[in-house]
Parts: structure tokens; C-alpha cells; sequence
């Protein structure tokens, strides 16, 4: 079983360097400020670049989000290749663009958090987003998607999360500040790709 251990992600902030600082702190306030310049509906844009968020690197999410825009909300969805993602993903995205309410659509803590997050980049309620990197973090090694697994069951993802909250605590950040400057650095450090 992994564990979650604050001194793990101290670890890695503490051999951040003033670039990582300065880009983590900035990455949720410019997720924000992207989500803003395609709606005045920070929630509805905010929804779509979550929903279309799973198995894409930020780059890509950003181009797919935009995309979606462009085209009305209207994408082929029949399972075949629709130049978005996911079906599924990208139905969740429609649905949000057509006035769903993002949280009645979005499903898991990890692209819930990535949508309240890019909401709310200031504030210190949104989980930090655990994602396969934060969740290596935390545990303090690189692991695969089947370790990963444990974030599913009941209670654990939270685990994480207070870990996170913990270490901003220590560090004087918001527990979304830590998640994005440790994932900038473990990034860094293993020569790892974005998603």
C-alpha cells in the first residue's frame, strides 16, 4: 500500500528552483486567465477544459478546449476519431457547453479538483489535483497507473489531498501552489511529459 508522506513532497519543494517556484505559482492563476479568454463563464470554460483534461498533457487540453469552442460545441461523437479526445470526454464537454452544470457532469476528485482549481486559483478549498505525478510525489517514487489505482477507493484520494494541504501549510502556499510547483519540479527532475 502507498502511503502519502508530507516530508515527500517537501522533498521535491525544497529543491525547487526560483524558476519552478515562480511558473507553479503562476500555472492555476494562467489556467484561469485561459479559461476567461474563451467564455465570461469562468465555469462553463472551466468545465470543458476539465472534461477534455483526462489523458492529455495542458498544451493539447488548451487546443481541444479552444477547438470545441470554435466549433460551436457541435463534434461528431460515434466513437470514431472526432479531433478532440474522448468520446466520452468530449460528450461531457458538450454537455457542459449546452449549460450543464460542470459539477453535475464531471465525474472523479482528480478532474473535479482540476475544475474548481482553474475556478477558484487563489482560494485554499479546491483539492489539489492528484494526478499520476502528484500521486508519485507523495508516495516518493515513481510508480505505474495500477498503484495508482488506490486513489479510486473511498477515502484515499483525500489521504493525498491533506498531504498536499499539509505540506502548503508548512511551506506558507496554497495546497494548489505546492501541487503545481512539486509537479513542475518531479517533471523536471525524471524528464517527464506533461500529462
Amino acid at each position: 500500500m502507498f502511503t502519502p508522506v508530507i516530508d515527500n513532497v517537501m522533498s521535491i519543494y525544497s529543491v525547487a528552483t526560483e524558476e519552478n517556484i515562480r511558473e507553479g505559482l503562476a500555472w492555476y492563476p494562467g489556467a484561469h486567465n485561459f479559461a476567461k479568454s474563451l467564455d465570461v463563464d469562468i465555469e462553463r470554460a472551466a468545465g470543458i477544459i476539465a472534461a477534455l483534461s483526462p489523458m492529455s498533457g495542458w498544451e493539447n487540453n488548451k487546443n481541444k478546449a479552444a477547438q470545441l469552442y470554435r466549433q460551436n460545441g457541435i463534434v461528431c461523437v460515434d466513437g470514431k476519431k472526432n479531433g478532440i479526445g474522448l468520446s466520452g470526454n468530449v460528450t461531457k464537454a458538450q454537455e457542459i457547453y449546452a449549460g450543464a452544470k460542470p459539477l453535475d457532469v464531471l465525474k472523479g476528485n482528480k478532474v473535479r479538483a482540476f475544475y474548481e482549481t482553474i475556478v477558484y486559483p487563489e482560494s485554499v478549498d479546491p483539492l489539489p489535483v492528484i494526478d499520476r505525478h502528484a500521486f508519485d510525489i507523495a508516495v516518493g517514487q515513481r510508480t505505474d497507473d495500477k498503484s495508482r489505482a488506490i486513489l479510486d477507493r473511498k477515502g484515499v484520494y483525500l489521504e493525498f489531498a491533506d498531504c498536499y494541504r499539509g505540506a502548503a501549510d508548512v511551506a506558507g502556499i496554497l495546497p494548489a501552489q505546492m501541487q503545481a510547483i512539486t509537479w513542475i519540479k518531479w517533471r523536471e527532475i525524471h524528464k517527464l511529459s506533461s500529462r
